[in-house]
């Protein structure tokens, strides 16, 4: 009975908690350029937009050649570990949204691992 209780009195905290408004974990970083897309906006009349799609390889080029990105509409939305499954999930706030001309998608790389379970090409083209 002891440990019935316990475990009421945990999930009734979590629950309080939860009901606080605490921000929830993003651990697959889903969110991550939610707030630079905001201030972002559209683009102008005549902006080439470019939106680079992808994981670590993607964002680490924007760190390690900053000068190809430096001067252009050009948008890196590289992030590290992520698979195509979780790209497919911020494609349109990160991709769609963002109105530009050109994507570049590097995806799949990250999938060998399984990390979100198995998925097939049905899957991904739905």
């Amino acid at each position: 009975m002891r440990s019935g209780g316990f475990a009421v009195a945990v999930l009734y905290w979590g629950i309080t908690m939860l009901g606080q408004g605490l921000p929830a974990q993003d651990w697959a970083n889903l969110a991550r350029y939610r707030e630079e897309n905001a201030a972002l906006g559209l683009p102008a009349e005549n902006e080439n937009r470019v939106v680079f799609m992808g994981n670590s390889i993607t964002e680490m080029w924007g760190q390690v050649q900053p000068e190809f990105f430096a001067g252009k509409s050009y948008l890196n939305r590289g992030i590290s570990g992520q698979t195509t499954p979780q790209m497919l999930i911020r494609f349109r706030p990160d991709v769609i949204a963002l109105q530009p001309k050109v994507v570049v998608i590097l995806a799949g790389t990250n999938d060998i691992a399984g990390n979100t379970g198995p998925a097939t090409l049905e899957m991904i083209e739905d």
